[in-house]
């Protein structure tokens, strides 16, 4: 079969005002040649039209076809959005990206296209957009205001018409003072300073409230955290960060006088809210205390559920001693009970131990032993009389153990260990 050549013609049709209804088509011509250039005339052929959305290989929004035949030149005319639809809806008034148009033709009339060309629509065919002018009936040479009013509105410096754009204003020359996007309500520049009740507020603080707490029980500043139901979810009532290496604070809290009172106050009713939170990521402090520290309930380290006035999960370390009323207590590093075989049973968690050879190697974690820094006292849990005596060796606790003919045994013991 010889091959088809297409020459393509797009027509702009213009249309009179006078019309009551805009149609929605196109005009789209071709001349149908064969591969000698020879006119195919009085021939049924078939055409599939798309229009593609973006680009030439784009989403198909429309598509339709045509069954014509050519005139005795070789030429057909269609109107693009009048043919039999395949999908989409042929709705000038929506597009709103490139369009591209995809022609194919099957010379025999049928449906076996083959691909002729893809071009761009490189402008509106017809002015749809005119249609609204129809639909909406508007007259602009009618004596009625009503129907063309439209609505400013002002969000910040945002300025927008109803129907219409939005534009931004230019800051006015005061670069001081508050805005208000709509959102949120900010100062403009970082040396501005927000005080309540104070005449003249100091410079280190960005926020400063005061209040007479003679005629009640006020507070300068208030921060709630409105309960959520998802207990995974937690939020601040106040939310102090500092961003500095010249140190100062996220949140600063002073109380002045000979009375009760507290620099930064803080209440949960929550089993798993902070009354105050603290969080340290570098080498600051989650929380600091210039002076004395007050706990009217239990205090957990390493626990959230403290047993006792003082519940310590872990190692503790101590510089000093404990005092309890006028006598000193001196608290063991490590201590327990290993067993016949050197397993440790019982004990202080920074404690593992070995048998080696005639005797117990015990390692402290974070200790380095010697029988000069620390003191160590061996009870063996034998039945038969037996000894023990004890050494240092590459910063482990050495345990032997004898019998009463002075025969190196195993038999299990317990420690107590003590650093000077």
């Amino acid at each position: 079969m010889k091959k088809l050549i297409l020459a393509v013609f797009f027509t702009v049709t213009i249309f009179s005002s006078g019309f009551a209804q805009v149609p929605a088509s196109f005009n789209y011509q071709a001349v149908v040649r064969n591969s000698s250039g020879e006119i195919l005339a009085n021939k049924t052929v078939s055409f599939r039209i798309s229009l593609l959305q973006g680009s030439a290989t784009g989403t198909v929004i429309y598509s339709e076809t045509h069954t014509v035949t050519t005139n005795n030149f070789g030429l057909v005319t269609l109107k693009i959005g009048e043919g039999t639809k395949l999908s989409g809806d042929f709705s000038p008034t929506n597009w709103s990206d490139v369009i591209f148009t995809k022609i194919e033709i099957d010379p025999s009339g049928g449906s076996s296209y083959s691909h002729l060309a893809t071009t761009q629509l490189s402008s509106v065919p017809y002015a749809f957009k005119a249609q609204t002018v129809v639909d909406d009936k508007v007259d602009d040479a009618d004596a009625d205001p009503i129907n063309e009013i439209q609505s400013l509105s002002l969000s910040g410096n945002n300025l927008s018409i109803s129907e219409g754009n939005t534009v931004t204003l230019p800051t006015s020359g005061d670069a001081s003072g508050w805005t208000d996007d709509g959102t949120n309500v900010k100062l403009k520049t970082s040396t501005d300073i927000v005080s309540i009740g104070i005449t003249s507020p100091s410079t280190l603080y960005k926020l400063q409230a005061k209040v007479n707490i003679d005629i009640g029980g006020k507070t300068a500043l208030f921060g709630l955290a409105s309960a959520n139901t998802n207990p995974s979810h937690y939020g601040y009532g106040v939310y102090g960060i500092l961003e500095s290496d010249a140190g100062g604070a996220g949140v600063f809290g002073e109380a002045k006088g000979t009375t009760n009172g507290a620099g930064v106050y803080g209440k949960t009713d929550d089993m798993n809210g902070f009354g105050v939170f603290g969080e340290n990521t570098g080498n600051g402090f989650a929380g600091y205390f210039l002076g004395n520290g007050y706990f009217s309930h239990k205090v957990g380290i390493g626990t959230v559920a403290p047993g006792a006035a003082l519940d310590v999960i872990g190692n503790a370390h101590i510089s000093g001693t404990i005092t309890s009323g006028t006598a000193n207590v001196s608290l063991p590093i490590a201590y327990g009970v290993i067993n016949t075989g050197g397993s440790v049973n019982n004990a202080t968690n920074n404690v593992s131990c070995t048998w080696v050879t005639d005797h117990y190697e015990i390692s402290i974690s974070g200790e380095s032993y010697s029988q000069t820094g620390y003191v160590c006292s061996v009870e063996a849990l034998g039945i038969s009389p037996v000894m023990t005596t004890t050494g240092a060796s590459g910063g482990k606790l050495l345990v032997y153990i004898y019998n009463t003919l002075g025969t190196k045994i195993k038999d299990a013991f317990h420690f107590v260990i003590y650093k000077l």
